[in-house]
């Protein structure tokens, strides 16, 4: 059911980009490519590297859209770029506080020596809802 993609590697270990984007032609799938630092070692020797906040909220956008329809967002390893979109995600649009979505990061796996992605999260351009939940369940 999925319809939309977003890409936020641009390297990767398990398949080839090509083959990857062709895969998802091949089943009507369009992958929204918007890559993001930090990167896997060896392309990234900075713990302190983060995304850019544009990329990052064109990627938010993106889940955003209604006519992206279901939306699956990977990275490497699906737990800190992916991690760091959806917790954005879920304090603009599931009323989690950012204190919720950092556990919520957190219990999926975010790797915390990855320095440069909790201030982004924690970024004054990232709003909380008056009377967000601060309980991640």
């Amino acid at each position: 059911g999925i319809t939309t993609v977003v890409k936020l590697n641009k390297f990767s270990s398990d398949a080839d980009e090509a083959e990857e984007f062709r895969m998802a032609r091949e089943r009507n799938i369009k992958v929204i490519p918007i890559y993001m630092q930090p990167e896997d070692f060896p392309h990234n020797l900075n713990p302190w590297a983060s995304p850019d906040l544009k990329d990052l909220m064109q990627a938010i956008e993106v889940l955003e859209n209604r006519g992206n329809g279901k939306v699956l967002v990977h990275c490497s390893h699906g737990k800190d770029r992916t991690g760091l979109v959806v917790a954005i995600y879920s304090v603009r649009n599931k009323n989690l506080c950012k204190d919720a979505a950092y556990e919520q990061m957190k219990y999926y796996g975010a790797n915390p020596i990855l320095f440069g992605i909790k201030p982004m999260l924690d970024s004054p351009n990232i709003k909380e809802n008056p009377g967000c939940i601060h309980e991640y369940k």
